[in-house]
């Protein structure tokens, strides 16, 4: 029933707005129960028209989007590439990056299920932004700490294979998981880091690690 008034809705801004702003305006005035409309839009849109969209769904007030990263993770698995681009758009807009995550706990609440069938996946995705949007989230759910460990394992192998060095975005990523593990304080992360630590050729990487390394040492409390 709530489908037809949101089409009216649809149809009364393409009068008045271009097609670029209808697409946001679409999207920011929904909720989850426009969900279905929407995922059947997204399926012929344009790829800049997906972006719109989904940008706004993640700034929209209805803070789930967890149909949208089941539908990228699921049915889009013929076009990687674009679709770890999209869920990292989504991600981005639904969580930002200069956000507390103390501040996104509510928002990522209704998005757990989501998130951790994400976190799940990170060993599958090549895009180390798109695997770094989903680390920051991990010490907001329940769970999640096996596929951190996953990643900083996949990455300690390649500082050892590298001679230290990483792809910078790939330190990027390692800089994230690093502060995700501190957060999460599992003494399970104290040889990782260390090997981090031992391994990385960057001061930074190097000093956020033996950071991390000793505060686990000193707090072997867990999560």
């Amino acid at each position: 029933m709530a489908v037809r008034p949101f089409l009216v809705f649809l149809l009364l801004l393409a009068t008045v707005h271009p097609a670029g702003a209808l697409w946001r305006e679409f999207a920011l005035a929904s909720d989850r129960s426009n969900d279905p409309v929407i995922l059947d839009l997204l399926e012929d849109a344009t790829l800049d028209e997906r972006l719109e969209i989904l940008a706004a769904v993640g700034e929209r007030a209805d803070p789930f989007i967890g149909a949208y990263l089941d539908d990228f993770l699921l049915r889009h698995t013929s076009r990687p590439a674009e679709s770890e681009h999209l869920m990292r758009v989504l991600l981005a807009s639904a969580f930002p990056r200069s956000t507390a995550l103390d501040q996104l706990a509510e928002r990522v609440a209704p998005n757990q299920a989501a998130l951790l069938a994400a976190s799940a996946r990170l060993a599958t995705f090549v895009d180390p932004q798109l695997c770094a949007a989903i680390v920051r989230l991990i010490p907001l759910l329940p769970g999640g700490l096996s596929d951190l460990l996953g990643i900083v394992d996949r990455l300690v192998n390649r500082l050892g294979q590298g001679d230290g060095f990483l792809d910078p975005r790939d330190d990027g990523l390692l800089l994230d998981a690093l502060e995700a593990m501190g957060r999460i304080g599992s003494p399970d992360f104290l040889e990782p880091a260390l090997a981090v630590a031992r391994l990385s050729r960057e001061r930074i990487v190097v000093e956020r690690s033996r950071a991390v390394a000793r505060a686990l040492a000193l707090d072997g409390t867990g999560r």
